[in-house]
């Protein structure tokens, strides 16, 4: 009976060591990196973002394991300040509702999005945080001279970074090969990003010059497009960071005129015309922005082949003309007539 007890009480004691240690091990998590800053001097602009998890963490016990560079502890001074306020102006500027703070006595709290940048002296001309719509904190590494890049953007390999705040700390890696331009190819280029699940996979993006944080934007689609006057068209668009959409056009109608994906139906007394279709994003902030696809309506035309083949069986079949008599080209289905 008393063995029995004693494998009870180790089982519950091994249980609550790891529920204790996966709770602990959360306290923050690493979300993107910054990996390609843009500027010649890339080791003063490049920036870190993880969230705290659901109990404040102090700065003073932080520490940095940079795939490149020593760690250099953290700084907050006047510059630190006149930086922030740069980009808070900035982000006002574009229409944005949400600050950069940094954080008092070194608390930052629970639940907060952080930044951090790899110098106080890093440059608030390439690191625009956009219409950000959420108050994130933003700490400084005390670094004011190391221009080396922190991390490695070209070649081969795994990079690894490592904060640690004590008693927990996380780690993630990225392959630098696998890094991409702003047009999805797998090249070094300014504006690269790495961005992590809660359990480390990563994902690889770039949004050009800009800080770790999601970007508002929206496409459309194609700037032109065409098609028959009173003929339904699938329109398909794509937006960050907004809180609603919406498409719009002097005629026509939509499907579901709220949804990125919808359909556009125009009228068939509109051939001739260019009907501007706009999509508009709108973010938390109620800042709007929009993109607009022009479409061409063209006459509504039915290829004038006669309705009427008569056949013998065994015959020859006839070619049949790609081109209608009214010159409307297309493709038969089946291609050959059959004889049998």
């Amino acid at each position: 009976m008393k063995l029995q007890k004693l494998k009870h009480f180790l089982i519950i004691a091994v249980l609550a060591l790891f529920s204790y240690q996966d709770t602990f091990s959360q306290c923050f998590q690493i979300e993107s990196i910054l990996v390609d800053a843009c500027g010649v001097q890339e080791g003063l602009n490049e920036m870190v973002r993880f969230k705290v998890g659901n109990t404040a963490i102090n700065t003073s016990n932080m520490s940095v394991s940079w795939p490149n560079n020593p760690w250099q502890g953290l700084i907050r001074n006047s510059v630190t300040a006149s930086k922030v306020a740069t980009l808070n102006a900035d982000i006002l500027d574009a229409g944005g509702c949400g600050q950069l703070i940094e954080p008092t006595g070194g608390v930052l709290p629970a639940n907060a999005s952080v930044i951090l940048v790899t110098s106080h002296n890093f440059d608030t001309d390439l690191n625009s945080f956009g219409a950000l719509t959420d108050n994130v904190y933003i700490i400084f590494q005390n670094n004011p001279t190391t221009v080396s890049g922190h991390f490695a953007n070209s070649g081969t390999g795994i990079r690894t970074l490592t904060i640690s705040f004590g008693s927990c700390s996380d780690t993630v890696s990225y392959d630098r090969a696998l890094l991409i331009d702003t047009n999805g190819a797998t090249v070094p280029a300014d504006g690269a990003i790495v961005q992590y699940t809660p359990a480390g996979t990563a994902t690889y993006i770039n949004n050009g010059c800009s800080a770790p944080v999601p970007p508002f934007t929206v496409d459309a689609g194609p700037a032109t497009m065409s098609a028959c006057a009173g003929t339904t068209i699938s329109l398909n668009g794509i937006a960050q960071g907004y809180q609603s959409v919406r498409w719009s056009a002097a005629s026509g109608t939509f499907s579901t005129a709220t949804n990125l994906s919808t359909t556009y139906t125009s009228s068939a007394s509109q051939a001739g015309t260019v009907v501007a279709i706009t999509l508009t994003a709108i973010n938390s902030c109620g800042l709007e922005i929009r993109d607009t696809i022009n479409l061409t309506l063209t006459n509504s035309t039915t290829p004038n082949f006669p309705t009427v083949l008569s056949l013998c069986t065994g015959s020859t079949a006839p070619v049949l003309n790609t081109t209608s008599p009214n010159g409307i080209s297309g493709t038969w289905n089946p291609a050959v007539v059959s004889n049998t």
